[in-house]
């Protein structure tokens, strides 16, 4: 007998335990268990390139596969139509917070939701300025109407000071009553 077996008869217990415990783990087979997200049917959020088709086909009216096949897709498309159907400012601004009010959008989204914003805020301050621009351009057109009248009225009172000028030297001067020659 070896001394390794002698070892193994001294602790007939131990033996028993690691026999008893080595059994019972092939008993059952054991089952793995998944570890990460759990599988499920739900709708994913179209890729923001995706998204970014999806504005550039609705505002220049271009047929696109608008599939339902993305998380929140048909609310996305309606606020594209409206928002790229909007020729009024104030109502895409509307629009664009009440699509960003909603929750749990992807990061990627509401970074372009804010750029969609900043553009947006350009547009207006832009407009703003076109139509003080066009309402000085108004004053300065009446302006110029009421001042071309009012040269118009200073040509008209030159020319009858010319003609009574002209009429006055045309006439035959008479010398002066009582007087001497």
């Amino acid at each position: 007998m070896t001394t390794r077996s002698k070892h193994i008869l001294k602790f007939p217990g131990l033996l028993w335990l690691v026999l008893v415990s080595g059994c019972s783990s092939f008993d059952s087979p054991a089952t793995p268990e998944f570890v990460g997200p759990a599988q499920s049917n739900a709708l994913q959020f179209a890729p923001l390139d995706t998204v970014i088709a999806w504005h550039h086909a609705s505002c220049n009216h271009s047929a696109i596969d608008f599939n339902a096949r993305f998380e929140r897709q048909a609310e996305l498309q309606n606020f594209f139509e409206e928002y790229c159907n909007s020729r009024k400012l104030i109502k895409r601004q509307l629009l664009l917070e009440q699509i960003t009010k909603l929750p749990n959008w992807p990061q990627s989204y509401q970074y372009y939701f804010q750029l969609m914003a900043q553009q947006l805020d350009a547009a207006v301050k832009q407009s703003a300025q076109i139509n003080l621009l066009k309402e000085q351009i108004n004053t300065l057109s009446a302006n110029a109407a009421a001042n071309k009248q009012a040269l118009q009225a200073l040509k008209q009172q030159l020319a009858q000071i010319e003609q009574a000028r002209l009429k006055d030297s045309t006439q035959p001067q008479l010398p002066p009553a009582g007087g001497t020659q």
